[in-house]
């Protein structure tokens, strides 16, 4: 039992349905425990894609997004519970730390259009970033979906 995956579970019944239990990939199962990034590797590699087509979704900033940024997919936090990540929010947004793509309230916010929508983002801005030397733009600003 875990309380973010029996929230995801609960809200999104069909989204778990839908995907096989062979791809279903939980940290506290696999021995090693997030932040590292060889469990966000190890997702990737079972879906057989790339990095930047794969969305991690994750309501910590230091647990989830953080290491899921570092090996290049795109990432949408569920910043249900600001007041423990206020530190992270800050760093978001001054950019000291790489942004997710989006971010929502509730896992119940969650819909195929915006995990599309973080993949198109995350590719804009890795074409723009590659087309300035590696730099965002300053207007670049974290959306927040309600």
């Amino acid at each position: 039992w875990h309380p973010f995956r029996q929230s995801a579970t609960n809200c999104l019944p069909t989204v778990f349905e839908s995907i096989p239990k062979e791809r279903q990939i939980f940290s506290y199962e696999q021995g090693f425990a997030k932040p590292n990034e060889r469990i966000f590797r190890l997702a990737v590699e079972r879906l057989g894609l790339r990095p930047e087509q794969v969305v991690v979704v994750g309501d910590s900033y230091r647990e989830d997004i953080a290491a899921a940024r570092r090996i290049g997919t795109c990432a949408i936090w569920v910043l249900h519970r600001p007041e423990r990540e206020l530190d992270y929010i800050v760093e978001a947004l001054n950019a000291s730390e790489r942004r997710p793509e989006s971010v929502l309230a509730s896992i119940s916010e969650l819909s195929p259009a915006q995990i599309a929508t973080a993949i198109e983002t995350a590719e804009v801005l890795k074409l723009h970033a590659s087309s300035r030397d590696g730099g965002l733009d300053e207007d670049h600003s974290l959306r927040m979906y309600r």
